[in-house]
């Protein structure tokens, strides 16, 4: 059967396949062509239609029951295509995926966000636990970052500090002046935000 939906990375393409449901995943790194398939019966149903966010080298599809699934690159679980550490998080209630290019971030129905993969690619966060990541309206990525938008209108970046990913200086300044963010732009390596008074503001 024809493809249905399909969606790559920089090195791999997946072909979902409308029946008997078979995924089929090939990587044209040299040397030579590889491919990889599962049925349904090996995995659960993917979304009608899915909902995948590409790496790098690494795959994330958020399926229609809220969960999400990841394949790919993973080098011993230090890359995105790996979310064994926080599957647990992501088995229900995802509503989006965003990506950079070796990391995932989850934005959940209770507007909290799980992230994993690359730490230099915005994978891991030393403040997530200190509830940073809750009561986030919206992510958005390059490269090598994530910036979060917060329901009060402030934001909170984390990954490379080259790509933006340290945005405490911007943050300070509009707090001093009581300014709010209503949108985040992303180039590759930087990001952009479009303030209630029609300022903007940049940093990576």
């Amino acid at each position: 059967s024809s493809p249905w939906a399909v969606n790559c990375s920089r090195s791999r393409l997946g072909d979902f396949k409308e029946s008997p449901g078979i995924f089929k995943f090939w990587n044209w790194s040299a040397p030579r062509l590889r491919r990889w398939s599962w049925t349904a019966n090996d995995r659960p149903p993917l979304a009608n239609p899915p909902k995948v966010r590409s790496g790098r080298e690494e795959f994330a599809c958020l399926r229609d029951n809220g969960s999400v699934i990841t394949w790919g690159g993973s080098n011993r679980g230090t890359l995105g295509g790996n979310s064994n550490k926080v599957q647990k998080h992501i088995s229900s209630d995802v509503v989006n995926i965003v990506s950079t290019l070796n990391a995932f971030a989850a934005i959940k129905q209770n507007k909290t966000v799980v992230i994993w993969g690359s730490r230099s690619y915005g994978g891991k966060n030393n403040s997530q636990e200190k509830g940073t990541l809750d009561n986030i309206k919206e992510v958005v990525s390059n490269e090598r970052a994530f910036t979060a938008i917060k329901e009060d209108g402030t934001i909170f970046s984390w990954g490379h500090k080259s790509y933006g990913g340290k945005s405490k200086t911007v943050t300070k300044t509009l707090a001093s002046k009581g300014i709010v963010i209503n949108k985040v732009y992303s180039t590759s390596a930087a990001f952009a935000a479009l303030t209630n008074t029609g300022e903007v503001y940049v940093w990576g």
